[in-house]
């Protein structure tokens, strides 16, 4: 299965949610642009195949979510596992994170993004540690 970046046909999809961005998003925005968290480009919105992360990081393979409340509904967060399981074949890390967490612990996320950036730049530079 080829792996697609930024599929032209969910530019509009892709540019209403920038526009639309939730608080938390604006808010965790502000901490990954302009490679503000050690050095690493971020973009916004992104799409990889049919699906669009709310922030990745192609250097790394890794994708962040902001999660709204309605995530905790079984069959979303069912779509969500399965969204991950199809991230994860094309060798992308996931994280996910609450609204209230960014909210709240603005810090202890960025603390761990930090803390998994750190975990991937570990195994790019020694690949026969990788599992």
């Amino acid at each position: 299965m080829p792996f697609y970046y930024t599929q032209p046909e969910l530019s509009s999809l892709r540019r209403k949610l920038r526009r639309q961005a939730t608080m938390p998003e604006v808010m965790l925005w502000h901490h990954l642009q302009c490679r503000r968290l050690l050095g690493y480009k971020f973009r916004r919105q992104h799409s990889i195949g049919k699906y669009v992360l709310d922030f990745y990081c192609p250097e790394l393979r890794l994708g962040i979510e902001v999660d709204g409340g309605q995530h905790s509904d079984p069959i979303i967060a069912e779509h969500d596992a399965m969204r991950t399981e199809w991230l994860h074949h094309f060798r992308v890390t996931m994280l996910r994170f609450n609204n209230a967490d960014v909210m709240n612990n603005r810090s202890g996320v960025i603390e761990r993004i930090a803390e998994v950036i750190v975990q991937l730049e570990t195994k790019r530079s020694h690949p026969d540690s990788q599992t």
